[in-house]
């Protein structure tokens, strides 16, 4: 009795496992507790808040049942960047359940006109058509261990020697505050606009913010804690500096990588964000001001494709960038800052810089063209995330993917790869394991003789 019940006990762990994993299972879970997250409390926020004049609502049978007839083909793409082991089509599979869930869950509650909507499809469809083509050939291997376990002085020392001199220069303009509350964020960051800078320290600032977790996680797996402190002291004086949120949960995130992290997580990911969606449903139910909904849910699936919307009815009437604000490196004056256009006209906000990427970036750069151009460009990104990252771990790299998919998703596809330091993170990456830059011994021999 003990042995067939021990077996039926097995064969429900088992059952209770494929249906937790079932890729298809949980993005449709996932759909429908976005809807309802939509139907019960953001739409009662946007209605009422700054975003009125850039947010529709109506109820459309028709329309919420082209929606699912939108999302449904897409999980076959979805699925194998999901079972992909390769950082890029990590990083695209990021981006499209944060983006393009969440995008089909406004379609079917008419938030948007016909043609964003249909841009937005060829965007995606576009994107599937490079990451099949471009990154095809691509994986991803931790590469030999043994030889190669001790090639990261350069590594270790790029990232203390950045995020270091970073913090120290922030930190002098700052005061050497320490202050870590969440709640001031939004001060500390309009008070850091306000200071003068070096010109380019934003962009040792970003690439440090991408740098330090991923060197937290390298540091506590290594067991190197004189490391990790200084990298925790590191993030501190960035964050006192400007607010940024993003490494703040970043750095919690990666010390629970580092202690937790097991490759069978990944299996988890969309029932991870389900688990989410519920807290926030379940957090709704017993507060009138739900933290989750309102600081990180609404913000991280909702606001984004308001802001693409608005990005689309804004470049109806105007000539597009052509990534134009590049030339303010060359001395010349680039055109007008959109964020804080579509921040004063469509937000009722001036300070609000409404930034963007995927969607919305790619009509401010090339109108209707970037439909086909900025897919392209982000594909080839992420194709040397590849290639720089091949000897890396992937438990180092699970952060910097979601890095990489949040900065696409709400960042002008220049300033994510330099400002938000994706670019220095891939070069700093090729230091990892460089068989170039160690002492040759015998174990190094014979595994490049391998």
């Amino acid at each position: 009795m003990r042995f067939v019940f021990g077996q039926q006990k097995i064969a429900f762990r088992s059952r209770g496992t494929v249906i937790l994993t079932s890729y298809k299972l949980q993005l449709v879970l996932m759909r429908l507790l976005l809807d309802l997250c939509f139907r019960s409390y953001v739409v009662r926020v946007f209605s009422v808040s700054n975003y009125q004049y850039a947010f529709r609502f109506e109820d459309d049978i028709v329309l919420y049942l082209l929606s699912w007839a939108v999302f449904l083909p897409s999980l076959v793409v979805s699925e194998k960047w999901y079972r992909s082991g390769a950082p890029s089509r990590t990083v695209l599979h990021f981006i499209y359940l944060i983006q393009f869930v969440p995008f089909t869950t406004m379609l079917g509650f008419s938030c948007f006109p016909a043609g964003f909507c249909i841009f937005t499809a060829a965007y995606w469809i576009m994107m599937a058509v490079f990451s099949f083509f471009l990154l095809k050939k691509e994986t991803h291997s931790a590469g030999p261990a043994d030889p190669f376990a001790e090639q990261t002085a350069a590594f270790e020392a790029a990232i203390l020697v950045i995020s270091g001199l970073t913090a120290l220069y922030f930190g002098y303009i700052s005061g050497f505050r320490i202050n870590l509350s969440i709640l001031q964020a939004y001060d500390m960051r309009i008070e850091a606009r306000t200071v003068s800078k070096l010109p380019g320290s934003t962009y040792l600032l970003g690439a440090s913010r991408i740098l330090i977790p991923s060197g937290l996680i390298y540091a506590i797996r290594r067991k190197k804690l004189w490391m990790a402190a200084a990298l925790a002291v590191f993030a501190a004086l960035n964050y006192s500096f400007d607010g940024s949120k993003t490494l703040y949960f970043l750095c919690v995130v990666a010390v629970l990588t580092a202690l937790f992290y097991n490759r069978r997580f990944n299996k988890f990911i969309p029932f991870f964000l389900n688990a989410l969606l519920v807290l926030g449903f379940l957090e709704s139910l017993v507060a009138s001001d739900p933290l989750l909904y309102r600081l990180l849910i609404r913000r991280l699936f909702f606001v984004p494709n308001v802001i693409n919307n608005a990005y689309y009815d804004h470049m109806l009437t105007h000539a597009p960038n052509m990534f134009s604000n590049l030339l303010r490196f060359f001395g010349v004056h680039g055109s007008y800052d959109i964020a804080f256009v579509v921040g004063d006209v469509y937000f009722h906000s001036p300070e609000m810089s409404a930034n963007t990427g995927t969607v919305g970036d790619a009509l401010w750069q090339f109108r209707y063209l970037g439909a086909i151009i900025l897919p392209a460009l982000i594909v080839l990104l992420l194709k040397l995330l590849d290639r720089c990252t091949r000897r890396v771990p992937f438990e180092m790299l699970i952060i910097p993917c979601l890095v990489f998919a949040y900065y696409l998703n709400n960042s002008h596809f220049p300033t994510a790869c330099f400002s938000h330091g994706l670019v220095v993170f891939c070069l700093v990456m090729l230091l990892y394991r460089c068989r170039r830059l160690r002492r040759r011994g015998p174990a190094l021999e014979m595994a490049e003789e391998a």
